[in-house]
């Protein structure tokens, strides 16, 4: 991962840490997108309008790119179905529900997931995320992951159990996991 592509994530966990601890900035970038995005540093594209999506409890977002949206769902497939031959009784664990949104030539789609701190134990546990057992707050933490975190797109529904939070980009697909 090249350096713009580490500062441009670790700019979108600090807006999305930003969001959860303030809703008159929340409120902004569901209202503006493209204006809060560009005051954090962050890309946007002209000719192109954002969407926020605010993720409800346990509910993980697979943003479809706009194109070679093929490989993508050739992925999760593979995936979905190594995970039932594994174990059909739990291809996905608990409440978790994956939703799948599609990217247009005009529409690109930001999720803002579920503030972890609102998460019971259960619900982040599920998530593979351990509340408490470290000193730095859960909003260091997601800073630093969605600076930093990488999976392929054949990992996302193995994640559900071994995640941490953090938006994950694998063959043009943004992955959000709560």
């Amino acid at each position: 991962m090249d350096e713009k592509a580490m500062k441009n994530r670790l700019n979108y966990g600090k807006l999305v840490s930003k969001c959860w601890d303030d809703d008159e900035l929340k409120k902004r970038l569901i209202e503006s997108p493209r204006d809060v995005l560009a005051e954090f540093g962050l890309p946007v594209e002209w000719g192109v309008t954002y969407k926020v999506i605010e993720a409800p409890r346990m509910v993980q977002y697979i943003v479809l790119p706009h194109e070679n949206a093929t490989n993508v769902i050739q992925e999760v497939s593979k995936s979905l179905l190594q995970r039932a031959e594994d174990n059909p009784e739990s291809i996905l664990p608990g409440e978790l529900e994956l939703r799948f949104i599609q990217d247009t030539k005009e529409i690109r789609h930001i999720v803002l997931p579920f503030p972890i701190e609102l998460m019971t134990i259960r619900e982040a546990a599920t998530l593979g995320i351990r509340l408490g057992d470290s000193t730095a707050t859960v909003k260091d933490v997601v800073t630093t992951l969605y600076a930093v975190s990488q999976v392929t797109v054949g990992d996302i529904v193995g994640v559900a159990t071994e995640a941490v939070a953090g938006v994950f980009v694998a063959a043009g697909a943004v992955i959000v996991l709560i």
